[in-house]
């Protein structure tokens, strides 16, 4: 590890140190997110009702699969406190390998050699999620863990290792459905075996809670849970959807009396985009990158999510920092300054509630987050 990603390390752990002092101090070490994966996975343990009862919070619904509970089921025989004190630490190791995984994935299959400024760069990609990240400490959620999947498997993909990427991706794609948005740019590729390996992988998670509960109760588990995932657009609201932005911009009311019309519309002009990169360019290992990278940051556009689930943009921010770092190219540093004052600054905080509110409901969030998206295609054309 080089000196710097040494230094960027104990940098992450005292914002992590310091984020549990306060949350503790305030009294606010709740981790609603981790309660409900804990709850759902002693309720797992104990046979009661997993789906459709809320855990904490009025939106605290399990809409995960039963194999995610039972991945949770080490957590669930701790007390809770212990259980949620150990979640926080890792998702404090979850940054630290998101970052100095993706310089190392960057460097060898990007680059070329490291940017320099590598330590002021990762605080410069702290400085952008820490909004978000706050969020995600706060609520406890496995966010950034699926970033180091996705890092993981992307690296996988660049390294030809086909069996790894589909395990990484397979698994991925069973914690959280949506993200199976980023076959658009495998499946342009035509990596077929990936595929493959992720659809026997997503398999074996949908069948192995079988063996432990029994058929029965497998096949009433995943009726539940699929009712659970259909609800979900029904108690949160995000204005941050390519259906919600469509209204902000441009009025236009079609995409929200016809929500899966815009994401049909969105996943065709994706993979068109996706082809014709695939087309053009002369090395497809930077060109799937970039496009993986891309599915992966609009899912949120996609779905009704959470605010901190546009973590998933930290790989495009560590890429385009990379860039702008490497050489002069004073536009697209204009333009990510841009789209990092509408991605990175949804706080109350900064704003106080009453300017935060309609700062978020202006849709502040997704759209820098799409200008970011701009942002890195126009850095790695270069």
């Amino acid at each position: 590890m080089p000196r710097e990603q040494r230094s960027l390390v104990f940098i992450i752990a005292l914002l992590i140190a310091t984020g549990l002092v306060l949350e503790l101090a305030n009294d606010r070490f709740w981790l609603n997110d981790f309660r409900v994966y804990h709850s759902a996975a002693s309720a797992l343990l104990r046979g009661d009702q997993v789906y459709g009862i809320p855990f904490g919070e009025d939106t605290g619904y399990y809409k995960y699969a039963p194999a995610v509970a039972m991945g949770f089921i080490p957590f669930a025989l701790l007390p809770y406190t212990i259980g949620a004190l150990v979640h926080f630490a890792l998702i404090g190791v979850a940054l630290v390998l998101a970052l100095t995984r993706l310089e190392r994935l960057l460097m060898r299959h990007q680059f070329g050699v490291y940017p320099p400024h590598m330590l002021l760069r990762g605080g410069l990609a702290l400085l952008c999620i820490a909004v978000l990240l706050s969020r995600e400490l706060h609520l406890g959620n496995v966010n950034l863990w699926l970033v180091v999947g996705v890092v993981l498997a992307t690296e996988a993909v660049a390294e030809e290792n086909d069996v790894r990427a589909g395990l990484l991706f397979g698994t991925l794609w069973l914690i959280k459905p949506y993200l199976a948005f980023m076959a658009v740019p495998l499946v342009v590729a035509l990596r077929w075996k990936i595929m493959r390996n992720a659809g026997i992988t997503l398999a074996i998670g949908l069948l192995l809670p079988m063996l432990f509960v029994g058929p029965d109760q497998w096949l009433n588990l995943h009726q539940a849970w699929l009712e659970a995932m259909g609800a979900h657009g029904g108690y949160l609201t995000s204005p941050d959807t390519f259906n919600a932005l469509s209204w902000t911009w441009l009025g236009c009311e079609v995409p929200l009396r016809h929500p899966r019309l815009l994401i049909i519309l969105v996943g065709v002009a994706f993979t068109a985009i996706c082809w014709w990169d695939r087309e053009r360019t002369g090395n497809f290992d930077r060109s799937l990158i970039l496009q993986i990278w891309t599915s992966f940051a609009l899912v949120p556009h996609l779905v009704i999510t959470d605010q901190e689930h546009f973590l998933f943009s930290l790989p495009l921010i560590v890429l385009v920092l990379g860039a702008l770092f490497q050489r002069k190219a004073p536009i697209a540093a204009a333009l990510f300054v841009v789209a990092m004052v509408g991605y990175a600054t949804r706080s109350s905080d900064l704003w106080g509630a009453a300017l935060e509110s309609r700062w978020g409901m202006a849709g502040a969030l997704g759209t820098g987050n799409l200008l970011l998206v701009i942002c890195g295609w126009a850095v790695s054309r270069k």
